[in-house]
């Protein structure tokens, strides 16, 4: 195989949908084999984003000379209207950003009829959300007030995080779909760990109850076991701060900040246990006194940006890390600085 078909089938990762390939003999020497694995390593590389696993393993396959391949190559992850909306995507710009925070995720459970779909994923240094959709029997509507009973994820390298599941407006209201979103928060960086996801007991809320906590009727009992992998590109940078500031009668030392297009985290260090300390005074290490978020977003525009979702404090000892979802997608390259707990700091290319 010369040079050119060997091009021909790296050719084949720039597909932006699904389609049928078929590749015909291939006879290649353990030289050819070589380069088209280095390639397609380089390419998944410069592309994750827009590979499943699956797409992997059939190039490779090709790679180490199956005689025929037939197969569809997976699509690039598209996110929809609705999870857009929850991004508060705005402008083609903002699309731009979640792709490249973005991968796709394959991981489906189905219980009494009811599936569940993981899509993707979309995250940072310190948080990630995870977009998932409910399929119910045809001819049944997925309402809002649908929503699962209990919930449990776990990373194999991560000690501890704190999740919570929201149930999004849905494209059509009057289909058998709907769309949610797990979003994660942690010390420790997400980005290629395997998780294990767990629903429990589908409810409607909106009738009388028959699940033992009261969240409304049981639509179905039992579990949603998903596996999967954190397959997204982190986006965050990471600015070196080494400043102090008070907080609860003593002084806590910012050691740097992470900032994303979704989020903002603080790392933390004090002489005393910042958990303790935290929970000596009123407020915690995002808030004031009177429970508002203390940092604030300076924008090139002149605006301020002062919307966030969620937020969520990891303490080990004397150090912690604090991290503050934007209600929106943000653009670094138009934000001057972040303010934090009275420090200011610059924001730079």
């Amino acid at each position: 195989m010369n040079n050119t078909k060997i091009d021909e089938c790296m050719d084949l990762l720039d597909e932006e949908f699904l389609t049928e390939i078929e590749l015909g003999e291939l006879t290649l020497t353990e030289q050819e084999k070589k380069r088209i694995q280095d390639n397609v390593m380089k390419e998944i590389g410069s592309k994750r984003k827009r590979w499943s696993k699956r797409g992997i393993s059939i190039l490779i396959a090709a790679a180490i000379g199956v005689s025929t391949l037939s197969v569809a190559v997976a699509a690039a992850f598209e996110m929809s209207p609705a999870f857009q909306k929850f991004f508060g995507v705005s402008q083609e710009s903002d699309i731009a950003l979640l792709n490249a925070a973005s991968g796709q995720v394959v991981a489906s459970d189905t219980k009494g009829g009811y599936t569940v779909d993981v899509l993707g994923v979309v995250g940072d240094q310190r948080c990630v959300n995870i977009l998932l959709e409910l399929t119910a029997p045809e001819g049944e509507i997925v309402t809002d007030m649908y929503r699962f009973a209990a919930s449990r994820i776990w990373l194999d390298a991560v000690d501890s995080m704190g999740w919570y599941v929201s149930q999004i407006e849905d494209e059509n209201p009057v289909d058998n779909k709907g769309s949610y979103v797990v979003s994660c928060t942690t010390g420790d960086n997400f980005s290629g760990e395997k998780a294990n996801l767990i629903l429990g007991n589908l409810v409607d809320g909106s009738t009388a109850s028959e699940d033992p906590d009261g969240n409304g009727e049981l639509l179905e009992v039992g579990e949603w076991n998903l596996e999967f992998t954190m397959d997204y590109r982190d986006t965050s940078k990471t600015y070196k701060v080494n400043r102090e500031f008070p907080f609860n009668g003593e002084m806590v030392t910012l050691k740097s900040m992470s900032l994303s297009p979704l989020s903002v985290s603080f790392e933390l260090q004090s002489k005393l246990d910042l958990e303790n300390l935290e929970m000596s005074g009123k407020g915690n290490l995002l808030t004031d006194e009177s429970g508002e978020y203390d940092v604030s977003i300076q924008m090139k525009d002149g605006t301020v940006f002062r919307e966030f979702t969620g937020s969520g404090t990891g303490s080990e000892g004397l150090k912690s890390v604090a991290t503050i979802q934007f209600a929106k997608v943000i653009d670094p390259a138009d934000i001057i600085s972040v303010t934090y707990r009275g420090l200011t700091i610059p924001v730079t290319k």
